[in-house]
């Protein structure tokens, strides 16, 4: 990419870092409607979508921790908090 502008292929006004954040947003915006039509069409649980990436210190994702205790937030530990 930077050979095809350094060529002037590619117009100054997409090398920035607000065009950037524009195409950033663009790609989470995509993301998330994906997402919610995954919802929406009771594929997945809203949950599911929004925790999986969230570890616990045992390696668990927040997600599974959630549903082995029947969907209830796990305690968190007095040190921890």
């Amino acid at each position: 990419m930077e050979r095809e502008y350094d060529r002037g292929r590619i117009p100054p006004r997409y090398v920035t870092t607000a065009q950037a954040e524009r195409v950033a947003w663009r790609i989470i915006r995509e993301w998330l409607r994906g997402q919610l039509s995954l919802i929406e069409a009771d594929i997945v649980d809203i949950s599911e979508i929004m925790l999986p990436y969230l570890l616990q210190r045992d390696g668990q994702t927040l997600y599974q921790a959630m549903v082995d205790s029947k969907l209830s937030l796990p305690a968190a530990r007095e040190n921890e908090r």
